[in-house]
């Protein structure tokens, strides 16, 4: 069954495996400090902010109309930095394509370790692709990567509308999950 939910809800403030809701669980075995390497943040954590870093070629792109590639740090409800994420995206993709360009999001940990990678691949973006989906609407893939391999973790797909914006959120198997408007 899927869930619909608007994107003021969005915000994601007690996961099921944060601290808030282990106390109120005390069938759940203690763990030890949690790691901050790996997606361990991700197990504790009960808010993310992401913050695009400013370089001075951001600046200079805004005045040029030539985007870069964008970096972000993801942090903590402590403002401790758990994340970095770099976009890698070809320049000529960036200046023709705009926001419905192709482009992949690593996430590292502070090792330097990938650990989340995000992808998107040059699709439609508007009403006019509606009649195809979900084979011409955005996409976004995410992956999780473990020590053997690279696994899904799900897919957001939008559906396009007059008015506003629809996201689809499908688990790793294909189902739909959540429907955010």
């Amino acid at each position: 069954e899927m869930i619909e939910t608007s994107f003021s809800s969005v915000i994601i403030q007690n996961q099921p495996n944060s601290d808030e809701n282990e106390s109120q669980n005390p069938q759940n075995e203690s763990t030890d400090e949690p790691t901050m390497i790996g997606l361990g943040p991700l197990r504790t954590a009960n808010k993310l902010w992401i913050k695009q870093r400013i370089r001075a070629s951001d600046i200079l792109s805004k005045l040029t109309g030539c985007e870069v590639e964008k970096k972000f740090n993801i942090l903590g409800s402590e403002g401790e930095v758990l994340y970095s994420a770099k976009e890698k995206s070809n320049c000529c993709c960036r200046f023709c394509c705009g926001n419905i360009r192709t482009l992949d999001i690593s996430v590292c940990d502070p090792t330097g370790k990938d650990v989340i990678n995000f992808s998107k691949p040059l699709n439609c973006a508007g009403l006019c692709c509606g009649i195809f989906y979900p084979y011409c609407t955005q996409a976004l893939k995410v992956s999780i990567n473990t020590p053997e391999n690279r696994e899904s973790a799900g897919l957001v797909r939008e559906l396009a509308t007059w008015c506003y914006p629809v996201f689809h959120i499908f688990d790793s198997l294909g189902s739909a999950t959540l429907k955010v408007k």
